[in-house]
C-alpha cells in the first residue's frame, strides 16, 4: 500500500489546529513543459484531484503547467478556505479564455471574507490577460452577489485601460469591507 499521501496528513493537522493557517507551495522545477502537458502537478507528490477538505489558506504556484485555464480555476475552487493565491509562470497549453467552471463548488467560501489572487509572468500572457484570469478566479460578482453582466461590463472596461504587454495582476476583495474589490495591474 505505501505510505498516506502528506495533504492526508495536513488535513488531519487541520482537524486539530483549527486557526492554524496552511500554505502550499509548488514549483515545476522540470523545465520542459512538452513532457507535463495536461498535469496540473507534473510530479508524484501532489494529487491531480485535490481533496477539499483540506483547510488550504495560501496556494503559490510557479512554472506548473496547465491543460487550460479552467484548470485552474477549478483547483482553487476547490480549496473553500483559501484567501490568497500567487501564480507565476505558469503555462498553458489551450491558449483559450477561461470558461466558468459549470460543476457547483463542494462548499461555499464564507461569506465576506478577503480573498487575493496574484499572477505574473504566465506564458503567452499579456498583463489584461492575466488580470482577467486573476478576476475569474476571485469571482467578485459571485461573491459580492452582483449582476454578472453588469460586473462583466464593468471588468471589460477596466482591463482595456490595462496596457497590453507582460506584467503583474492583483485582484483582491476585502472581507472587512462587504463590496470592497480592488484590481491592480503592474
Amino acid at each position: 500500500m505505501g505510505a498516506k499521501p502528506w495533504l492526508h496528513h495536513v488535513h488531519g493537522l487541520s482537524s486539530r489546529l483549527q486557526k492554524t493557517r496552511f500554505s502550499c507551495t509548488v514549483v515545476n522545477r522540470a523545465g520542459d513543459p512538452a513532457t507535463t502537458s495536461g498535469c496540473w502537478a507534473p510530479f508524484e507528490s501532489i494529487p491531480t484531484v485535490t481533496p477539499s477538505y483540506v483547510r488550504l489558506s495560501e496556494l503559490t504556484l510557479c512554472d506548473v503547467v496547465f491543460t487550460n485555464k479552467t484548470e485552474l480555476i477549478r483547483l482553487v475552487h476547490n480549496f473553500p478556505t483559501l484567501s490568497d493565491c500567487y501564480f507565476e509562470r505558469l503555462t498553458f497549453l489551450d491558449p483559450s479564455p477561461a470558461v466558468r467552471p459549470r460543476r457547483p463548488r463542494r462548499r461555499s467560501p464564507p461569506a465576506y471574507r478577503s480573498f487575493r489572487c496574484g499572477i505574473e509572468d504566465c506564458k503567452d500572457m499579456v498583463t489584461p490577460t492575466q488580470a482577467a484570469l486573476a478576476a475569474a478566479i476571485v469571482d467578485p460578482a459571485r461573491r459580492m452577489g452582483l449582476d454578472r453582466r453588469i460586473w462583466d461590463t464593468a471588468l471589460q472596461g477596466l482591463l482595456a485601460l490595462v496596457p497590453r504587454v507582460p506584467g503583474w495582476a492583483d485582484v483582491s476583495l476585502d472581507g472587512d469591507m462587504p463590496g470592497s474589490y480592488s484590481n491592480s495591474c503592474k
